[in-house]
C-alpha cells in the first residue's frame, strides 16, 4: 500500500491540530427528545420568576390605588349621605356616545357651582336646560350628586368596596396557593 495521500485527507498530524485548534470545536447538540441543558433551562426559570414577580407587583399597586380610590369615594358619599342639601340644578351637558355623564350646575350659598354625574336613566332622555335633582354638601357643595339621593350613592360605593376586596382577596388566596404547588 502507498503513503501517497488522497485529496482531502488527513495525515495523523493534521488531525491532533485541527482537534487542538478552538476554531474548529463544536458543541455537542443533545439529541432530539432529550432536556435541554440544565443551564439553559436555569436561565429561562430565572426569566418567568422575575417576569411573575414584576407582573404581581404591578397587578398589586394597580389594585390597590383602584381599592384606596373606592374607598376615598365611598368616604366622600357617606359624608354626604350624612349631611346633604337637595336642590334643583339644570343640565349643561350630556356625553352620551362615551362615559354616558350629565353636566349640571347648581348655586349654593350664593355661588355657582358645576358637577358631573352618571347618566341614570337613557341619557338621550336628558336635554339642556332641564332641571335636574342635585344633591350636595353644606360644607363643601362641590362634593354633589344627581339625581341619586346620596344614601343610594353610599351603599353603592360600599357594595363596589366589598366586591374589589373579595375580588382581590380571591385573586390573592390563587396566586400563593399556585406557588406552593
Amino acid at each position: 500500500m502507498s503513503d501517497a495521500l488522497l485529496p482531502g485527507s488527513l495525515t495523523a498530524d493534521d488531525e491532533r491540530q485541527t482537534a487542538d485548534d478552538p476554531r474548529h470545536r463544536t458543541r455537542p447538540h443533545p439529541p432530539k427528545g432529550h432536556a435541554v441543558p440544565a443551564r439553559a433551562a436555569h436561565a429561562s426559570t430565572v426569566r418567568a420568576t422575575i417576569l411573575r414577580a414584576v407582573c404581581t407587583v404591578i397587578f398589586a399597586v394597580l389594585s390597590a390605588a383602584a381599592l384606596f380610590y373606592s374607598i376615598v369615594q365611598t368616604i366622600d358619599a357617606y359624608s354626604l349621605a350624612q349631611h346633604y342639601l337637595a336642590i334643583q340644578g339644570h343640565v349643561v351637558q350630556t356625553q352620551c356616545a362615551s362615559r354616558l355623564q350629565v353636566g349640571y350646575t347648581f348655586d349654593a350659598g350664593g355661588a355657582a357651582y358645576r358637577g358631573n354625574g352618571m347618566a341614570h336613566k337613557r341619557c338621550d332622555a336628558y336635554r339642556v336646560g332641564e332641571a335636574i335633582a342635585v344633591y350636595y354638601s353644606p360644607e363643601d357643595p362641590s362634593i354633589s350628586l344627581s339625581e341619586v339621593t346620596p344614601q343610594q350613592e353610599w351603599r353603592t360605593r360600599l357594595a363596589l368596596v366589598a366586591t374589589e376586596t373579595a375580588v382581590l382577596a380571591v385573586v390573592g388566596l390563587m396566586f400563593g396557593l399556585r406557588r406552593r404547588a
